[in-house]
């Protein structure tokens, strides 16, 4: 597969996990009553159930996010700013989400949603950053050291 091809398929994968983000916000079944009612099935202490159910939406905004960010950069490894290209188009599609959410039926947008969002993106391209370079240096031992 070439660049190109490499290319095309990486921003596939990133846009259809922007449908997948879309269409989630549409669907009443995450809304957060609704994953509070799912939770209160499992859950059998009421005292803790709201900040469950708080930890698991927050987490579940940070990862989406975050694997957004790393389809993105993917796409644009190896461009001049390939990170913030990733991480901007992230934060951007978390504002449009949040956005989206208000025209939404018992949805509520949050400001402090997005911020997760970008931190999210934020953190999986830091990861990813440190995993290129410990990938990078690895390969500089293992070749100097086959000389």
């Amino acid at each position: 597969m070439n660049i190109f091809q490499k290319r095309i398929t990486w921003a596939s994968l990133a846009i259809l996990w922007c449908i997948i983000i879309y269409l989630f916000t549409e669907m009443p079944q995450f809304t957060g009553s609704s994953t509070k009612g799912f939770l209160e099935q499992l859950i059998p202490f009421p005292e803790v159930l709201n900040f469950i159910n708080f930890v698991i939406r927050k987490l579940a905004h940070f990862t989406v996010f975050g694997v957004l960010a790393v389809l993105v950069w993917k796409t644009v490894e190896g461009w001049r700013y390939s990170y913030l290209i990733a991480w901007v188009t992230a934060t951007l599609y978390g504002a449009f989400d949040e956005y989206h959410q208000s025209l939404v039926p018992n949805r509520t947008p949050s400001f402090k949603d997005v911020m997760i969002d970008s931190f999210g993106a934020f953190v999986f391209l830091g990861c990813l950053f440190l995993y290129v370079i410990y990938k990078k240096r690895k390969k500089q031992v293992s070749s100097s050291s086959s000389l």
